[in-house]
């Protein structure tokens, strides 16, 4: 299930949309009862409901099987609910409240008081007819499911019902008993999925700003300030610019920001993260946690770095130097004049040791060799897979494989290092795009 608005088509990317509100439909309820019985406040429920679907739904490119959405969605919800009990639920539960009136106000001016006094008459019932209510009203469960999970007799069931009905009644206007009490669970369902067409049309739009105008964006959503007139005109010379604008109403939160950045591919993330200029530092650090905190298992990986362990560096930064081109680079020197740290670097530029740019290539270290006799190391993916062969061959290095061809796609060498570490080198063939390449 690959929901990636900036890789997907229009057609695709409607179609799952349409997917993923049928699973709210069918899994909202069940959620939302989960986390009901879990904090017992109705209030804490609801947002802890809204934000795992929203979770959900920027990492469903990471979900393979359709089938595991229910066990996978729980998860999520537990996770949320862990992560509430450790704040301050009273000032959760008061940010709450104020969200989902300032949110309802853009359903008309008669629904938003009454949704204030429902949530004001709903938190003076007692505990068992909170419940019941929650149940046939938030979660619309029939009297069967109802009697299922609680253990009660329908006509207990009925009673309290009842009972809580007339209180509410009491405390509010209420013209029928279905009167508010559906709209809160109707709105729930609409916020969300209004979220998602802001996530899915700001992940399209964004990509397409300059880097300028990103961090722009980003540091505007801290304050929740209006889009200066600069960003507004480059935004409507973009498609569906003017779109994003309309829902947004020319402004973002920070949640709203983290959630289209998280829905954004991995080159446009990668962008903003590698970003030098003076005074964004403090913010990209704020993003990069967010981030973390927007992702289910809550980290995320930004590289994989290799670290080959040596007794001796130098001699294996030369190794590279002269069987793979690669440069070498000397980086921490014992008193005895000994390197104990370098690093080899797949280009001629400045490496990670002098801290100016994203590393790309291997760390050495001195130590005792890892891994088994031969080593492995991830795949090192290259363009020019013939000619760094040929180059290897004239070396005078003869621990390198021919060139094969692999099921996936893509055709490999093998070569052996100084040490024993088994490197294998991957080129994809014109005819398939490289997922992995950089598009400058």
């Amino acid at each position: 299930m690959n929901l990636n608005a900036y890789e997907i088509s229009e057609d695709a990317k409607n179609f799952c949309t349409l997917k993923f509100e049928a699973l709210i439909e069918e899994y909202y309820s069940k959620v939302l009862y989960h986390s009901i019985n879990k904090v017992r406040d109705l209030h804490l429920a609801e947002e802890i409901t809204q934000e795992t679907f929203l979770k959900a739904f920027v990492n469903l490119k990471n979900l393979n099987d359709e089938n595991a959405f229910g066990p996978w969605i729980f998860k999520i919800c537990n996770n949320e609910i862990f992560q509430n009990a450790r704040n301050s639920k009273k000032n959760i539960r008061i940010k709450g409240v104020l969200n989902e009136i300032d949110s309802c106000k853009k359903y008309g001016p008669e629904i938003s008081p009454r949704i204030e006094k429902l949530y004001s008459a709903f938190s003076a019932l007692t505990e068992k007819h909170q419940e019941v209510i929650s149940l046939k009203y938030f979660c619309e469960f029939s009297m069967a499911q109802i009697k299922a999970l609680s253990g009660i007799s329908e006509n207990i069931i009925k009673s309290r019902l009842y009972e809580a009905r007339k209180k509410l009644s009491e405390l509010i206007d209420l013209k029928s008993e279905n009167s508010g009490l559906h709209d809160i669970f109707t709105i729930r369902r609409k916020l969300i999925m209004d979220k998602v067409k802001l996530t899915q049309t700001g992940a399209y739009v964004f990509p397409r700003l300059s880097l300028k105008t990103q961090f722009e964006l980003i540091k505007l959503s801290r304050t929740n300030e209006k889009f200066s007139e600069q960003a507004l005109a480059e935004m409507g010379a973009i498609d569906k610019g003017g779109d994003f604008v309309k829902l947004c109403r020319g402004k973002l939160t920070f949640n709203e920001m983290i959630l289209i950045i998280s829905y954004c591919d991995e080159e446009t993330i990668k962008r903003i993260k590698w970003d030098e200029s003076e005074g964004n530092q403090k913010l990209i650090e704020d993003l990069k946690d967010a981030l973390r905190k927007c992702s289910i298992d809550g980290y995320i990986v930004s590289r994989v770095d290799v670290m080959l362990k040596t007794p001796d560096v130098d001699k294996t930064l030369e190794w590279y130097e002269k069987t793979l081109g690669w440069k070498g680079h000397r980086g921490t020197i014992t008193e005895d004049g000994v390197c104990c740290y370098g690093c080899v670097t797949l280009d001629e530029k400045e490496p990670i040791v002098s801290g100016t740019r994203e590393f790309n290539g291997f760390h050495i270290s001195l130590g005792e060799k890892c891994g088994n006799e031969c080593g492995i190391l991830p795949m090192v993916t290259i363009d020019g897979l013939e000619k760094l062969h040929k180059r290897i061959k004239k070396s005078g290095w003869k621990e390198v494989s021919e060139i094969s061809d692999e099921d996936w796609g893509s055709r490999t060498i093998s070569v052996k290092d100084i040490n024993g570490y088994k490197i294998t080198f991957m080129e994809w063939p014109a005819q398939i795009k490289n997922p992995y390449k950089d598009e400058q």
